[in-house]
């Protein structure tokens, strides 16, 4: 894996967009063959640096640890060197790299400047291993008002015969833009296109097909404005063990992108998921889901940048399909079940051979009833037995309180009359007025 956190992993269901795109989808003359059917692309992570000598910088390049392929010593003289993410410019699956490494969607590359003054720079790169990796291959992008030269290198440094490189673009004539056809199209791919424009490889000194030249042999050359997504790539032979890359500005002050690829073994993680309190045949729960991760439980990215998930079949099965690793870096795969469901315990698998089997057990998570509800009984008036709910309750407080307040009336009525004598008593049976202010005699 370029990144740790990404990987060409797929649920079976989405392998077609992993490993690229029908070849009828871009107009590529006569490409090699996608990658074996037991195999994946990968690409290439990098780690640059200033080195010790002026304007120069030097680091490594490296593959996943089953493509079986050595570090690769990177030096360059370019003024500008970065790693960027692969997420606005990229090799997508219409392209003929893509569809035979795959898309390079959030995948890193190489992004190379002229070196001081504008000057040509030269970038080195050379396999430390005695053997370089079967099937790698390269791709050089943004090749428009420049050209880039490449020499082949074997072993010991010497320069091999342009034919090694086993250009894929067949002396220019197909159609090689990655922002053609693009589906999603990159964002560095400004504009509506049409995108028409694409490089020239030339195995001979000389002019190109729309320039005067004269271009180096072993050049990739642009037609010298400044466009959008024209790119070219090659598969070396066995013999290749190093490149070295000098990059020449036509005008401006324009960059070029460099991809590697290289294949790595599949393997295919095949998943049962049981029931084991349930009767036979009762179907997994709708909805259950299986996550890849890595061993440390991190998700893993497909290359839309999402976690690598797939449904689980009503029968259990699942299957993802990712790139071998060695036992000592394994998968996790983690159950999503519906919410009624417990989630076991993620599921380490050592994913170390082509075909990979694994059993998860899914248990019904244990729920307590609710208690059923019970009706509060409405209290009882002493002897009657009569039952009343509350707002009878409510309604006797408020007769008793009234009854409160003509007795406390009757009362003060009566002092009264006490203090004022017999006519007062007297006034009680005859007529009276009264005011707010209380009682009075007539």
């Amino acid at each position: 894996m370029s990144k740790r956190r990404m990987s060409l992993a797929s649920g079976v269901a989405a392998a077609a967009l992993l490993l690229g795109a029908p070849a009828a989808m871009l107009a590529v003359g006569a490409p090699a063959a996608a990658v074996e059917p037991d195999e994946f692309g990968v690409f290439a992570s990098y780690e640059m640096s200033a080195a010790t000598a002026p304007n120069t910088f030097a680091g490594t390049a490296t593959f996943a640890t089953t493509a079986d392929a050595s570090p690769i010593e990177i030096t360059t003289d370019s003024t500008t060197v970065k790693v960027p993410t692969g997420e606005s410019a990229f090799l997508g699956a219409s392209t003929g790299f893509g569809q035979y490494f795959g898309s390079t969607r959030s995948q890193p590359y190489l992004y190379l400047s002229p070196s001081a003054g504008n000057a040509p720079s030269t970038t080195t790169l050379r396999f430390t291993g005695a053997v370089p990796p079967l099937g790698w291959g390269f791709a050089v992008g943004d090749i428009d008002a420049d050209y880039v030269t490449i020499e082949p290198l074997d072993a010991g440094g010497a320069v091999l015969p342009l034919s090694t490189l086993n250009a894929q673009d067949t002396g220019g004539t197909p159609l090689l833009n990655y922002c053609a056809n693009a589906v999603p199209k990159p964002s560095s791919c400004v504009g509506p296109g049409p995108f028409t424009d694409h490089p020239w490889w030339l195995t001979t000194a000389g002019p190109s097909p729309t320039l005067p030249g004269p271009f180096p042999a072993g050049s990739v050359v642009g037609n010298g404005i400044d466009t959008y997504g024209s790119y070219d790539w090659f598969l070396p032979s066995a013999e290749v063990h190093g490149l070295r890359l000098t990059f020449t500005v036509q005008s401006g002050i324009p960059i070029y992108q460099l991809w590697l690829a290289a294949v790595a073994t599949k393997a295919t993680i095949t998943g049962t998921v049981v029931l084991p309190e349930a009767p036979p045949g009762t179907p997994v729960p709708d909805g259950t889901k299986a996550e890849l991760h890595n061993g440390d439980g991190t998700p893993v990215l497909d290359i839309e940048d999402q976690v690598v998930t797939t449904p689980v079949a009503p029968d259990g099965s699942f299957a993802f399909e990712t790139e071998q690793r060695p036992a000592d870096d394994p998968y996790q795969v983690v159950l999503v079940p519906p919410a009624r469901y417990e989630p076991p315990a993620p599921t380490t698998v050592v994913a170390d051979a082509a075909e990979v089997e694994v059993q998860i057990e899914l248990v019904a998570s244990p729920t307590t009833p609710a208690p059923t509800p019970t009706a509060t009984p409405a209290p009882a008036l002493a002897e009657s037995g009569f039952v009343g709910g509350p707002w009878f309750i409510v309604g006797g407080v408020v007769l008793l309180a009234g009854l409160a307040t003509v007795v406390l009336v009757a009362l003060r009525r009566q002092r009264a009359a006490r203090s004022g004598g017999g006519a007062s008593e007297a006034s009680e049976t005859g007529p009276s007025t009264s005011s707010d202010d209380g009682p009075t005699a007539s």
